[in-house]
């Protein structure tokens, strides 16, 4: 198994985790509307189809997955194409993360470090897309460039905290529905940016769709969210080893 392809997919239930804006109150500091666009991102369950496109080198291959997650501590992922990758997957389990593939014979543990590498070699991280921005690694402050019909946010994680970045910035609509991300590394340079083109407007929701991470090397990653059912409970058994492995 490579390395990289262990990162991407927590920050795919990133793009995906839901709540509720209606439940908050107008924000007032910056960490006020940090918690309100986590409300928004993240629900309590979610299942989704996704569609991966990962451009390498100036080389494209698609991938699809389908992706389970009940708060920021359960997820299942499993790979459905391409066909040499069909049947492999991620389950995280609080701090405990395992992979599977049909070559293997077995599942394998994996490092925490793991959730910060980039799946299939794209440019999103695991961590961001099942667990989301952890707001507690980061002091969080308004940018003094504020647009007229938004939010932007600077995020600069603690000493010691586990992130490879020196800091991020975030653009939020009105409605508190991410718009862009800007991940800067420790000498202030922009390394990648994950911009959402599309948007799924519920009641009460506003959801990312399409998104797509640039990255500095010219490399670039879309991600295209086919089917979603949100708020719905899950069977306990999904998020099992017994699961992952397809038993």
């Amino acid at each position: 198994m490579r390395s990289s392809r262990v990162g991407m997919v927590w920050g795919l239930a990133l793009a995906v985790g839901l709540g509720s804006a209606g439940a908050w109150a107008a924000p007032r500091s910056a960490q006020e509307v940090l918690e309100a666009a986590r409300v928004m991102w993240r629900g309590d369950t979610f299942h989704a189809s996704v569609a991966l496109e990962v451009t390498r080198g100036g080389e494209t291959t698609v991938y699809r997955l389908e992706l389970w997650a009940e708060g920021e501590a359960r997820a299942l992922v499993r790979v459905l194409a391409p066909e040499n990758d069909a049947g492999s997957g991620y389950l995280l389990l609080g701090d405990d993360l395992w992979y599977y593939a049909p070559a293997l014979g077995r599942p394998i543990p994996l490092p925490a470090i793991a959730l910060q590498e980039g799946l299939f070699g794209s440019g999103l991280d695991l961590d961001d897309v099942l667990r989301g921005t952890g707001a507690e690694d980061y002091d969080v402050a308004l940018s003094p460039d504020q647009p007229e019909d938004g939010y932007r946010l600077v995020l600069v994680p603690h000493s010691g905290a586990a992130t490879v970045y020196g800091r991020l910035e975030l653009a939020l609509r009105s409605d508190l529905a991410l718009r862009e991300i800007w991940y800067f590394d420790q000498r202030g340079r922009v390394v990648k940016t994950a911009r959402v083109s599309d948007f799924l407007e519920l009641p009460g929701r506003v959801l990312p769709r399409t998104i797509t991470i640039e990255e500095a090397s010219g490399d670039r990653t879309a991600v295209v969210y086919e089917r979603l059912v949100v708020d719905v409970p899950l069977d306990p058994a999904l998020f099992t080893v017994e699961t992952l492995v397809g038993r």
